[in-house]
């Protein structure tokens, strides 16, 4: 209903501001009808030199579930962007671990958005990598696997990336991201 009474405001709205233009142009002329086409209501204000000033007409209101076919219109939690969507902003940060060895060497993040790193291994045998952020955020690859941690956005700077409890890459907030 809110969204009927907002499109007939508008074109109320708009009709009033159409008689204004015209009233105000370069003719003394006023059209006696001015018909707005907006979707969902219609607004027709007519004029007479004798009689009080417009009258206005909604035409059948459009709903959602007409156009949809489901009977409700999903709004609030139940609709896109709702509840459990809230994910927000990450950056793939990806590395490869072949031979015992971390490549590329550095990945670069934007400061303060968070990164997703995920390491796919081609070794044959399971690793730990941990991402030295705080306490760290270690992730367990297996054998010929891939593994993914969420690390939450930093300033700028560079942080340690763990093979094994060894240094082996780098993963840096604050430059483009990228390898």
């Amino acid at each position: 209903m809110r969204k009927v009474q907002a499109a007939l405001a508008a074109a109320l709205a708009g009709a009033g501001a159409a008689l204004g233009v015209a009233a105000c142009g370069g003719s003394d002329e006023i059209p006696s009808t001015i018909t707005t086409d907006l979707p969902g209501a219609v607004a027709t204000a007519t004029t007479s030199s004798t009689g009080p000033a417009p009258a206005t007409a909604p035409a059948a209101p459009a709903t959602t579930a007409a156009a949809t076919g489901t009977g409700t219109t999903p709004t609030g939690e139940s609709g896109p962007g709702g509840a459990g969507d809230e994910q927000g902003t990450r950056v793939p940060a990806v590395y490869t671990l072949k031979g015992g060895a971390l490549s590329p060497k550095t990945v670069n993040v934007p400061a303060f958005l968070a990164a997703e790193v995920t390491v796919s291994s081609t070794d044959s045998r399971a690793h730990t990598v941990t991402v030295k952020v705080g306490k760290g955020y270690p992730l367990a690859v297996p054998p010929k696997g891939t593994g993914t941690v969420r690390v939450p956005g930093q300033k700028g700077g560079r942080h340690q990336v763990q093979l094994d409890g060894k240094p082996a890459a780098t993963l840096a907030w604050g430059g483009e991201p990228g390898p």
